[in-house]
C-alpha cells in the first residue's frame, strides 16, 4: 500500500534565506520567514519541523518543483473555499532556488495531535492484551485489512468507514460527550467527502487526528477534538486506479464512498452537500480561478473537470436525499445560514483572484455599441457581389431606424417598395 512519504525531497541550507510566497488581491507577496530547524525527516515523512520566529511549530517539505506541491496548496485552498478545517498550505523557495512549501502545526501551543494511527496501535495492544474488551472488533478489523484489492461487501466497508470514530470513543472513554462525539463525527466525514471532491487519494490512519488539550493534571479534561487536514496527496503520485481511494487501511471504490456517505451519515454531510447543490455554478467560478492560479497552466484542466465531475455526483445525491421533512420556517432559517456562509467563502476567492482588467481599446471592439436604446453587433465585413443588394440593405437599415423613431408611415412605404415587397 502506498505511503505519505513524497519522493526527492530535499533538506533545509541554514544558510538559505526562505520566504513565503502568497497570491493576495491578485499580487505576489514574498516574505522572508525566520525559521528555527527542530527535527528532518520529522517521524519518518522527510519534512523538516521547524520553529518560525522561535514560537510556532511548522512543518517543511523541499524538493524539485512538482505537481504534489501544486496539488497540496491547491487542496489547501479550495478546503478553505469549503469551510473544511484545514491547515493552510503555502509556497515556499529560497535564495538558492530550494522551492517546497510550509504549513504550521494543526495543534495549538496548548494541545498535541495524535493520529488515529497512533490511537489504533495504543488500542490494538490493550485489546490484545486483555486490558479492555473489543477482541471480536479487533479480528474483523484484522481480517478485512487483509483484504486485496477494494472492498465490495457493504459491512465490511461500514467497518472500515466507522473504524477513526470506534477508535476515538474507546480511547477516550469519559472524555468525549455525545455532543463532541457529533461534532468529531461531522468533522470526520465532512473531510472524506471533501477528499472525494478533489480526488485526494487517500486517507489512513497516519494522515488525521485527533487534537487534545494539553494537560499538566492528569485528570484535567483532555477536550478531544478532530484535528485539521494537513496530508494531501494526488491520485497521480500513488499508484491508484483512477476510480480507487485508500480509506483508513483499505482501498475501497470511490463512488461506494459517497454511496455509502449519504446512505450513513447524511444529517452529517448535509450542510455541505446541501451547498454544493445550491451554489454549484459558483463554486464552479471559484474553483476555475484557485486552480488557475496555483497549478501549472497545462494541466489543470484535466484536475478541474475531474473535481466538476464529483461535484455534480453529490448534487445528485444530494437532490436524492434531501430533506423534505423540515418545516417552512426551518428551511429558511437553514437556507439563509448557508446562504451567508456560502458567499461569505466563494467572495473571499473572488476578491483573491481578481479578474484581469481587459485593455480600454480591446473592450471597445470586443463589446456591443449601445446607442439610444439600439443594440448594434460588429460583424466582419462580408463581400457582396451586387454592389446595390450592399447599398439597398445599408439604406434598408437606415431607413428602419427611422421607423423605430417614428418618422412616419411615408417612410416605411418608401421601404416597402425599395425592396420589393
Amino acid at each position: 500500500m502506498p505511503n505519505d512519504v513524497e519522493k526527492n525531497l530535499t533538506s533545509i541550507n541554514p544558510d538559505n534565506q526562505y520566504l513565503v510566497v502568497n497570491n493576495l488581491y491578485g499580487k505576489i507577496t514574498e516574505d522572508p520567514l525566520n525559521i528555527k530547524v527542530i527535527e528532518d525527516n520529522y517521524k519518518g515523512s522527510n519534512s523538516t519541523k521547524v520553529l518560525l520566529d522561535n514560537q510556532v511549530e511548522a512543518f517543511i517539505e523541499l524538493g524539485e518543483p512538482s505537481n504534489a506541491f501544486d496539488y497540496k496548496v491547491v487542496a489547501s485552498e479550495i478546503a478553505d473555499l469549503f469551510d473544511i478545517k484545514v491547515t493552510p498550505i503555502h509556497r515556499l523557495k529560497s535564495n538558492d532556488k530550494q522551492v517546497g512549501i510550509i504549513r504550521r502545526s494543526n495543534a495549538e501551543l496548548d494541545q498535541i495531535a495524535i493520529t488515529f494511527g497512533q490511537i489504533a496501535k495504543s488500542l490494538y495492544l490493550k485489546i490484545q492484551a486483555g486490558a479492555i474488551e473489543g477482541k471480536p472488533w479487533l479480528d474483523t478489523i484484522n481480517r478485512i485489512a487483509a483484504t486485496q484489492g477494494p472492498i465490495v461487501d457493504e459491512a465490511d466497508f461500514k467497518m472500515i468507514l466507522d473504524m477513526p470514530l470506534y477508535l476515538a470513543i474507546r480511547s477516550f472513554t469519559g472524555e468525549i460527550t455525545p455532543l463532541r462525539y457529533l461534532k468529531i463525527r461531522k468533522d470526520y466525514t465532512n473531510a472524506l467527502l471533501f477528499d472525494f471532491i478533489i480526488n485526494q487519494a487517500k486517507r489512513s490512519l497516519d494522515s488525521y487526528t485527533v487534537v487534545v488539550k494539553a494537560a499538566k493534571d492528569p485528570k484535567e479534561p483532555k477536550e478531544p477534538n478532530f484535528g485539521a487536514l494537513y496530508s494531501f496527496n494526488s491520485q497521480s503520485s500513488e499508484g491508484l486506479n483512477p476510480d480507487e481511494y485508500v480509506l483508513n487501511t483499505n482501498i475501497v471504490k470511490r463512488e461506494d464512498l459517497i454511496k455509502y456517505l449519504f446512505k450513513y451519515y447524511y444529517t452529517d454531510i448535509a450542510e455541505f452537500s446541501k451547498m454544493i447543490s445550491d451554489f454549484l455554478p459558483d463554486y464552479q467560478k471559484c474553483l476555475e480561478l484557485i486552480l488557475k492560479n496555483n497549478y501549472p497552466q497545462g494541466e489543470y484542466q484535466q484536475l478541474l473537470n475531474t473535481i466538476l465531475s464529483n461535484l455534480e455526483l453529490i448534487k445528485q445525491y444530494e437532490l436524492q436525499y434531501n430533506d423534505k421533512t423540515q418545516t417552512n420556517i426551518e428551511l429558511t432559517q437553514t437556507n439563509i445560514s448557508l446562504q451567508l456562509k456560502a458567499k461569505r467563502d466563494i467572495n473571499k476567492v473572488l476578491a483573491k483572484y481578481p479578474e484581469p482588467k481587459v485593455d480600454p481599446v480591446q473592450k471597445e471592439i470586443a463589446e456591443p455599441v449601445v446607442e439610444e436604446g439600439l443594440k448594434l453587433i460588429l460583424e466582419p465585413e462580408k463581400k457582396v457581389a451586387n454592389q446595390r443588394s450592399g447599398f439597398v440593405n445599408g439604406t434598408l437599415v437606415v431607413l428602419m431606424i427611422l421607423v423605430i423613431f417614428g418618422i412616419g408611415i411615408g417612410i416605411g412605404y418608401v421601404i416597402f417598395n425599395i425592396s420589393g415587397v
